[in-house]
């Protein structure tokens, strides 16, 4: 069973907004938006992945690594 939204961290609500938004761009991008250094990109894969089980028609390519 999956936490409500509101009761995940501050990290995923955001990811969250930004993507429902329409927000796109690179991991590195989304690290910097969550408050950390574009090499933060472990943290903002895991944000993407966790959005992506609860939304699973949301394109995943909307985020993605640099230079692809």
């Amino acid at each position: 069973m999956l936490k409500a939204t509101n009761e995940c961290s501050w990290k995923f609500q955001e990811t969250t907004n930004l993507l429902d938004n329409g927000w796109h761009g690179t991991y590195g991008q989304l690290a910097v938006r969550l408050q950390r250094t574009s090499r933060s990109v472990l943290l903002a894969v895991r944000m993407v992945q966790a959005y992506a089980l609860r939304n699973p028609a949301w394109p995943r390519s909307r985020v993605h690594r640099q230079g692809s």
